[in-house]
Order: structure tokens, then C-alpha cells, then sequence
């Protein structure tokens, strides 16, 4: 490229600069908007057939649904992943490491009217430190605070709340590092999200 060519298209990417600049400003008002809250909802599992099933197959499907979800709450896109096995144990006191996957398929609310639509994305699978004690409102005041060391995932920020989660513990792993499901009383899946205020219909 000629140093006159070169120059050209020097100036021509300064040109587009302030655009950029918008599109950042853009960005930063969005998530600036004083109706973003943040929650989590949580799935307990304590039944004998699902946990006799997780002892046995070591993974659990659940669907979030849209309707489980506040109404008013637009946009609902994940920020954390909790997991607790509670009762759960390992012969070596390591951390009992559980695979959440999201299948990248996920509905959320229009924040201007309230309508479901659909967000395709491809599909995500990461590791979560499952705790072996129950969350509850003394050791988890917000979504975004770790207490039990470590114990979630921020992996699926900004995808949908509302699609179908897997769980399970992965073969290989517990080949390396045994899990003693033995004393299993609950399975906890806590969906930390954020969302925007609408008005009700």
C-alpha cells in the first residue's frame, strides 16, 4: 500500500470514530437504567426419585420456563450459575466439580411490550464447583456475592434465563476424584439474573 493510500485510510478510520463512540455510550445507557434489577431463581430438588435418579445417572434436566419468571422482568439474561449438592461428599475433600450446560436456545420478554421472543446462541457447557450445603438466606444475600467459595459460574452472562438446564457430573472426573452421593438430601440449581422493570399489561 502506497503512503498516500495509507493515509487515506488513516483519516477514514478517524471519521468513523465518533460512531464507534455512540455505539459505546449506547452500550452504557442500557445497563445504566435505573429499572435493571438483579435476582435469581432458584429450582430445590429433595424427592427420593430424583435424587435416587441423580445418584444413579449423575445429571439432572429442568426446564426455567418463561411463566416462572416475574412478569414484569424483560429481557431476563443469566449473570451467575449456582449448584449444591447437598450432602454430598469426596474422599479427598476436593471440590465436587459439576458440568451446567445451556443449550443456547432461550426466551425472554420484548422490554418494550412484554412479548416472548426467542434468542438463538450456540450451545454453552461449563464447569460450576458445586457446594455441599445448602444456600439459604444467612450464606447467599445476592446473586453476584460468592460465599461458599467459589461455587458458581458467570460463563452464560447475558444469555437467556428461560431454556432447558442440564446438570451432571462428568465421568472422567469422578474417575479422577470420587463423589459419595450416598448422603444426598437436596440438589440446588440457583439462575442469578438480571432484567428491566416493565409495566404490567
Amino acid at each position: 500500500m502506497s503512503r498516500e493510500n495509507l493515509l487515506a485510510a488513516y483519516q477514514t478510520s478517524w471519521k468513523d470514530f465518533p460512531t464507534t463512540i455512540r455505539y459505546r455510550d449506547a452500550y452504557l445507557s442500557y445497563f445504566n437504567r435505573a429499572d435493571l434489577v438483579r435476582t435469581y431463581h432458584q429450582r430445590s430438588y429433595t424427592d427420593a426419585a430424583t435424587l435416587a435418579d441423580f445418584r444413579d445417572r449423575k445429571e439432572l434436566s429442568f426446564t426455567l420456563r418463561l411463566s416462572d419468571i416475574n412478569p414484569r422482568h424483560r429481557e431476563a439474561k443469566v449473570e451467575t450459575v449456582y449448584v449444591a449438592l447437598v450432602g454430598a461428599k469426596t474422599d479427598d475433600s476436593s471440590v465436587i466439580e459439576c458440568v451446567v450446560e445451556h443449550p443456547g436456545v432461550a426466551s425472554v420478554r420484548n422490554l418494550t411490550d412484554g412479548a416472548e421472543q426467542t434468542l438463538y446462541l450456540r450451545p454453552k457447557a461449563t464447569i460450576v464447583n458445586a457446594a455441599n450445603v445448602a444456600y439459604n438466606a444467612s450464606n447467599l444475600t445476592s446473586p453476584l456475592q460468592d460465599p461458599l467459595n467459589a461455587t458458581r459460574t458467570t460463563a452464560f452472562w447475558g444469555r437467556g434465563a428461560a431454556t432447558t438446564w442440564r446438570i451432571y457430573l462428568d465421568p472422567q472426573e469422578l474417575a479422577w476424584h470420587p463423589v459419595d452421593l450416598s448422603g444426598l438430601t437436596q440438589i440446588q440449581v440457583l439462575i442469578g439474573y438480571q432484567a428491566f422493570l416493565g409495566n404490567l399489561a
